[in-house]
């Protein structure tokens, strides 16, 4: 894997064998950073023609309402027009029960408005499988 993006927040990685870009929060994030470093994902995801992107929010991210309207309201059409249709979006969900249930609510989201797949999983070693599927 080679890192792309490393910040004391966030790590962003590339695996080119399974053409996969992952974004792994490390700790809390301001919501400046939070956008930065997917608008950062947007470029990279051009950049590699990556397929597949692994949002990790296990550790240190405690999206808002404001935070997660942005994601999915400005965000996420940004990331629509730059993929095909046979992209793949996965999550890790945090563990933390109440900022797990705010993530599958963005997911739940997402789903209902998407023409690609989108899952939520527990671990990484989940999301890696279903990207593999």
């Amino acid at each position: 894997m080679n890192i792309l993006l490393e910040k004391n927040y966030a790590i962003v990685k590339y695996n080119a064998h399974h053409q996969l870009i992952s974004l792994h929060f490390i700790q809390k994030v301001s919501f400046q950073e939070y956008k930065e470093v997917l608008h950062k994902i947007i470029e990279f995801i051009k950049e590699h023609h990556a397929p597949r992107l692994l949002i990790d929010q296990r550790f240190g991210l405690e999206a808002n309402i404001e935070e997660r309207a942005w994601f999915i309201s400005k965000w996420f059409p940004q990331l629509e027009e730059v993929v095909e249709s046979t992209f793949k979006l996965g999550f890790v969900a945090p563990k933390s029960r109440f900022d797990k249930i705010g993530a599958e609510y963005v997911v739940k989201t997402l789903v209902s408005q998407s023409p690609f797949l989108i899952e939520l999983f527990n671990t990484t070693d989940e999301a890696l499988t279903w990207f593999e599927e």
